[in-house]
């Protein structure tokens, strides 16, 4: 319970602090910050958590699918309460 309040904690600062991250920078740094503070917590953690966060309106996330990456989902996260404005998809005619 303590390492996943403590994962909590490093992944709400990194969203917040950027205002936005993409999802593996954000996994990247948050292993990094999981070193220095040495909080030793594995992927088994951080996915659930992750969305956990997400499903709890504690983050927001955005997954997308570029044109030239169809086969894979990304996605952005952002802090809690950013208002998402709306999207549009133009195919070529």
């Amino acid at each position: 319970m303590v390492i996943r309040m403590n994962l909590k904690d490093v992944i709400l600062e990194l969203v917040n602090k950027g205002q936005g991250i993409k999802g593996p920078e954000l996994a990247t740094e948050v292993c990094v910050k999981c070193v220095e503070k040495g909080i030793n917590a594995t992927i088994e953690d951080y996915r659930p958590l992750l969305e956990q966060l997400v499903k709890d309106c504690e983050i927001v996330e955005i997954e997308y699918v570029l044109p030239s990456m169809t086969y894979r989902t990304k996605s952005i996260f952002f802090p809690k309460g950013t208002e998402i404005l709306g999207g549009w998809t133009h195919e070529a005619s």
